[in-house]
This record gives structure tokens, C-alpha cells and sequence, in this order.
């Protein structure tokens, strides 16, 4: 079934059904209804034993990700092995980290990246990203067929890492935007950047162009009619 969005259309697969009747699986024909009514998508069932449960649609996997404060994801992607990644901001000390991550530890409220096994049942890396004196969230993930994570953010630790050639290396006032392009196993950064002026401003979502680019959108503010975030000429 197709369902139009305001960003594009959404395409559900076919649902499975299914019963396990004395130790085996037994399979419902199942399909997606929509009603005359209301609108309302439903499912439409085949012949089932109504006394045994009747699982429609299982997930894949469902898990709790976190530490001992406050945890919050703001964005998923899935990569061509369907391996999930998340993308967020903690406040936990004890976030779960991996071995060889990049940043294993935390002071502040900082944005995290973490890549689930594609079966949900382990994580193939997750680490900390940002400063020691201030707050960085990540807003927006995207990945490349080589494995290379893509997030966006914003930032007020002046001590935000970024790499040689950055277009912003250090953090002026107030907060900015980050653009950062992860290494595949999460060691470490191909690339890190700020975007911004003196006003603060924010990035909320990121995809790569055929060319392997990043693009990335936020806002900025203007105070007094003025603003220095970088534009290009054209």
C-alpha cells in the first residue's frame, strides 16, 4: 500500500500474520484494508483458529537504548545491510558505549550515535559526540552504501570537535550548527564542521546528494536585522 505524506510517498510492505498452534507457525493470509468510513487503514484476515493469539505484524525488534538520566533519539535511518542507526542527546554518564568508539565518556548533555546489529540484538558501535563544557544535539542522521554516517546538530561547547579545514573551527557565540561525517566503525570523523555566525543557529536534518555531499537545513537567527551565517554568492 501507498501512503502520500508531505514528504514523499510511503510504501508499507505486505503485513504478515501468522498463529503458532501447538508448536508451529501457522501462517494468516493478511492485507491492508482502507475504509469507505473514516479513512482508516485496517487489516483484512484470512481463516484463523480465534483460540489462539493472532500476531499481526510483529516487529523485527524492539529495545530500550540508554543510562541512568535523561535519553532522547531524534533520528533513524537504516542502512542496505538494515542495520538501524540512532541519533540523539543524553545527559546519562553511563550511556552505553562501545570499544573503540570515539568519545566513551561524558561530563555535559551530549548528542550520541549508535549502529544496531541489523537483528537488534547487539550494537555495532555507539559513542558520544560533542564538547565538555556545553550542550550538543544531534537532529539529523543519514548513511552512505559505504557505511559512513552523516548527523547534524547544534552546539554550544566552545570545545566542539571539528577537523582541519572546517569551515567554522571554533565555536564564536551562542550556538551552531555541526555537520559531521563518521567513519564506518565509529573510531573517529572523516570530517566535522560548524556552520554559523555570531547568532545562533540550528541544522534539523541532513541527506547526501549522488556526489556524496551533504545537505543539510536549519535556521539561523537575525537580530537587528543582521546576520553573518556564511552565504555563497548566487
Amino acid at each position: 500500500v501507498k501512503i502520500a505524506t508531505q514528504i514523499g510517498a510511503l510504501i508499507m510492505g505486505k503485513p504478515l500474520a501468522y498463529q503458532m498452534i501447538n508448536g508451529k507457525k501457522t501462517i494468516v493470509e493478511c492485507s491492508y484494508t482502507l475504509s469507505n468510513v473514516d479513512s482508516m487503514i485496517g487489516f483484512a484476515l484470512g481463516a484463523y483458529n480465534s483460540e489462539y493469539e493472532l500476531v499481526i505484524d510483529p516487529p523485527v525488534f524492539s529495545t530500550l537504548l540508554g543510562g541512568n538520566q535523561d535519553d532522547m533519539s531524534k533520528a533513524v535511518t537504516v542502512d542496505t545491510n538494515k542495520s538501524a542507526y540512532i541519533t540523539g542527546e543524553t545527559t546519562s554518564p553511563n550511556f552505553p558505549m562501545t570499544p573503540g568508539a570515539y568519545k566513551n565518556s561524558s561530563t555535559s548533555k551530549d548528542s550520541f550515535i549508535s549502529k544496531f546489529t541489523p537483528s537488534g540484538t547487539g550494537l555495532v558501535y555507539s559513542t558520544y559526540v560533542g564538547g565538555d563544557n556545553g550542550t550538543d544535539v544531534s537532529t539529523g542522521i543519514t548513511v552512505d552504501y559505504n557505511g559512513h554516517a552523516f548527523i547534524t546538530g547544534f552546539t554550544s561547547s566552545k570545545d566542539f570537535p571539528t577537523t582541519d579545514g572546517s569551515k567554522v573551527k571554533n565555536l564564536d557565540a551562542g550556538s551552531d550548527a555541526f555537520v559531521i561525517k563518521l567513519k564506518p566503525d565509529g573510531s573517529g570523523f572523516v570530517y566535522s564542521t560548524l556552520i554559523g555566525g555570531r547568532n545562533d543557529d540550528f541544522s534539523n536534518s541532513i541527506v547526501i546528494n549522488p556526489a556524496g555531499e551533504a545537505v543539510f537545513c536549519g535556521y539561523t537567527a537575525i537580530i537587528n536585522s543582521k546576520s553573518d551565517f556564511p552565504i555563497t554568492a548566487g
